[in-house]
């Protein structure tokens, strides 16, 4: 399973790549997001384990995933990655790529990418938790960065 989502939005990069980053935040400034629990950060912090839990309107769905974070003052090299170790989607790829389209402008995309190894049925499942659960969650979570960009 392959899913894009992007999003053009306004603000500075900093604020930008916390937004994006520091999901710790998410359950505050992210209504989906029902809780972040960071169980695990490297010294410098740029690698962390996170059980993470957000909800699908009312389903609700959790993983864990280890973070790493990739910042860089070039928002084209900036990245943030996740590899699912726990859950339903387990060994899913997550990158968010930033790219600067104007002044203070960016072309935000998260991709997801994930092999069911799941007999008989993975295909279907992939598409179907693909299409119906994560594409709408990072669909909310871009929307809400988004707004949350500009507002300060």
């Amino acid at each position: 399973m392959y899913a894009e989502n992007t999003i053009v939005m306004r603000g500075a990069w900093p604020r930008i790549w916390d937004l994006s980053s520091q999901i710790e935040h998410w359950p505050e400034r992210l209504p989906h997001y029902r809780k972040v629990t960071i169980q695990r950060s490297s010294p410098d912090g740029l690698e962390r384990d996170a059980f993470m839990s957000a909800r699908r309107n009312i389903l609700p769905v959790s993983w864990t995933s280890i973070q790493r974070l990739q910042p860089n003052a070039d928002p084209s090299q900036a990245r943030v990655f996740y590899h699912h170790i726990h859950g339903v989607t387990k060994g899913m790829e997550v990158v968010w790529l930033f790219e600067l389209v104007g002044t203070d402008t960016y072309r935000v995309t998260i991709t997801h990418e994930w092999t069911v190894g799941w007999p008989l049925v993975g295909g279907l499942a992939s598409t179907l938790i693909g299409e119906l659960i994560i594409k709408n969650i990072a669909d909310k979570t871009l929307a809400t960065v988004k707004k949350l960009a500009v507002s300060y």
